[in-house]
């Protein structure tokens, strides 16, 4: 502020030459480009302390990361960031790939090609990704496949047991009357017999 006082004071005195107070001037200007980048900077790094990587929006690292590059796009510092940014995510997505909740991992690694669609990382977990989910479905396929097959075995069980019940007691039936012809055949004999 005192620099910029001092510059408009000397734009004051209406000196034929101003190219010295330019140059001043372009310096001071870049000086407050430089502590801005430099406090949007800070921002960030508290932001990725505490976690906040991608979200809530309009304050995040990356946002601020994001915010620094579009001022000075060779910033380091920045570029260091969003990656460190990108790493944290594919450890999460694979955290989630490994607890099975598979869309949320798709969701990390969305995030992760929006910084970085090369990022070696980000592609191998992908593929996990993808290997997961098929291994998932197919896990899932095959349970109902053993589901239907076991249900289906009970079924039949169900019906030769049925079946099995039917014939004893068809034969008991058939050994009940064949016992009372008999019977009744003996009795007839003793009847003519006597």
């Amino acid at each position: 502020e005192d620099a910029a006082d001092a510059l408009s004071a000397a734009l004051a005195l209406n000196v034929q030459d101003i190219s010295e107070i330019d140059a001043l001037t372009a310096e001071l200007d870049s000086a407050r480009s430089n502590q801005q980048t430099d406090d949007v900077l800070a921002l960030a790094n508290a932001s990725l302390e505490a976690g906040d990587l991608v979200a809530p929006a309009n304050s995040n690292a990356r946002y601020y990361y994001d915010l620094v590059l579009t001022n000075d796009p060779e910033n380091i510092a920045a570029r260091q960031g969003l990656d460190i940014i990108a790493s944290r995510l594919i450890l999460q997505a694979r955290g989630e790939i490994d607890n099975g909740n598979y869309d949320l991992a798709q969701e990390l690694l969305y995030d992760v090609r929006a910084i970085d669609s090369t990022n070696a990382e980000m592609i191998a977990t992908a593929e996990t990704l993808e290997l997961a989910r098929a291994a998932a479905k197919k896990a899932a396929a095959d349970k109902a496949a053993a589901e239907k097959a076991a249900a289906e075995k009970v079924a039949a069980d169900k019906a030769a047991a049925k079946k099995a019940a039917a014939r004893k007691a068809a034969a008991k039936k058939a050994a009940a009357e064949k016992a009372a012809a008999e019977k009744a055949a003996a009795e007839k004999a003793a009847a003519e017999k006597a």
